[in-house]
């Protein structure tokens, strides 16, 4: 962890002197590798601090990718065409607002079975945790008088002054027209007026990311299962009555979208017991799928699995 704490502070003293280069000797994919395989992301917190050690180097990771990756003009639509159900915004991913970015989130959630396979999902989940590693590297203000970025933690008494990144489209010297965080709940109050994304919006944000993020870790490192004879394998009815409450738990868990549970754990602390908390929170009308066998198919005549 002290690895790991030198880097924040490396990531801070860059971010503080409005530099855009990563620290040297940094490796991003070692990294990555490190955050999403050597993490427990259901760690709960402490009395003193909710924020889990995934999400702690989460943070960490996210403002540097926000240093490493290029701002542009492209939106998510422009990142990944394939999905039309990604399209509730056109503003470009460099210029969100918290709230745009949040529902971006969101959306990619929801339907990130139908993302994932298209070409551009990596790409595109990169840079909007980019994107969110600009509102976990500066505070700002709580008014659009006030909007603009202000230096990161390490130096919170500097001039919050004004940040070309906040809207790439303005003078450097104008105020901008919105409200960076403009969500009231997600943010806390910082120092001499300013805000930061509150520690459940981190944690969030985080625990979705950290699962798409996983999601396409594993399927970049899957491997094949050879196909193996079921001809000898004679499954009863016993069989099938113990699986049937593995099959409702295991089509719960395909039913909620991905992070739901994730996030679930950490929004209700201590209170996590099955899955079907989070399939019922989401859905209170949600109705268990049908078994595709019954018990009296099964013992049909002529069949054996």
């Amino acid at each position: 962890m002290e690895r790991w704490v030198e880097l924040d502070r490396r990531t801070e003293a860059i971010l503080a002197q409005r530099e855009t280069d990563l620290p040297a000797g940094i490796d991003m994919a070692a990294l990555t590798d490190e955050w999403l395989t050597q993490t427990d992301p259901a760690e709960p917190g402490d009395g003193e601090l909710i924020l889990n050690r995934m999400h702690l180097l989460g943070t960490v990771m996210a403002r540097m990718a926000y240093l490493l990756i290029e701002e542009d003009e492209k939106t998510v639509q422009g990142v990944l065409p394939g999905c039309q159900q990604l399209a509730i915004c056109d503003t470009p991913i460099d210029q969100m607002a918290w709230r745009e970015l949040q529902s971006a989130i969101d959306n990619l959630q929801i339907h990130w079975l139908k993302a994932s396979p298209l070409p551009g999902a990596r790409d595109l989940c990169w840079r909007l945790f980019a994107r969110f590693g600009y509102f976990v590297a500066y505070a700002f203000g709580s008014t659009p008088s006030e909007g603009a970025a202000a230096d990161p933690g390490n130096d919170p008494g500097n001039d919050p002054g004004n940040d070309p990144g906040n809207d790439p489209g303005n003078d450097p010297g104008a105020a901008p027209s919105t409200i960076p965080i403009d969500v009231l709940h997600d943010r806390q109050d910082y120092d001499r007026g300013s805000v930061r994304l509150s520690d459940t919006a981190l944690i969030q944000a985080l625990d979705a990311f950290f699962c798409m993020f996983r999601y396409l870790w594993l399927i970049s490192h899957e491997q094949r299962v050879e196909d193996t004879d079921t001809s000898a394998i004679d499954i009863r009815g016993h069989h099938f009555e113990a699986a049937t409450d593995t099959y409702h738990l295991t089509t719960m868990h395909d039913d909620i979208h991905t992070g739901a549970l994730l996030q679930y754990m950490h929004r209700f602390t201590g209170m996590y017991n099955t899955v079907s908390q989070v399939v019922y929170f989401h859905d209170p009308v949600y109705q268990r799928r049908r078994a595709p066998m019954s018990p009296a198919e099964l013992t049909a005549p002529g069949r054996n699995a």
